[in-house]
């Protein structure tokens, strides 16, 4: 008993050319652009600074390309290290007379809104080899 195989392997050479050829940091560029943007507008809003601080940096780790969403406001309020003031919304935080102000989990909301989309997007770039 053994194993004949024929044939080549043209097709499959195809398929991963066009895998290849994939912009892996230009479609997670656009991702990270469209979380910020849902996350600017989804952000409370009381004087803007929060919510127009989110930006994103794609950094290589362990071989792969990586999104990071970061929050810049009240940076100068804190010696030069960002206060979680987007977080703080988010969560819920205490106030300076003993009261408490819920949070309105925002954040989540958002990466929830905005990961089917993405999803949906990863799929057509492998499908379309884009």
């Amino acid at each position: 008993m053994g194993w004949h195989l024929r044939g080549d392997f043209t097709n499959t050479l195809k398929i991963l050319n066009k895998y290849y050829r994939i912009n892996g940091k230009k479609n997670l560029t656009r991702a990270s652009e469209r979380v910020c943007e849902v996350l600017a507008r989804e952000t409370p809003v009381e004087t803007g600074e929060t919510a127009n601080a989110w930006y994103f940096e794609i950094k290589r780790e362990h071989g792969n390309q990586v999104s990071e969403i970061k929050n810049s406001a009240h940076a100068d309020e804190t010696r030069g290290r960002c206060a979680p003031v987007a977080v703080l919304l988010d969560t819920g935080h205490g106030t300076g007379t003993g009261g408490y102000v819920p949070g309105s989990h925002y954040i989540t909301r958002t990466i929830d809104s905005t990961h089917d989309e993405t999803i949906d997007e990863i799929k057509a770039v492998i499908k379309d080899g884009r």
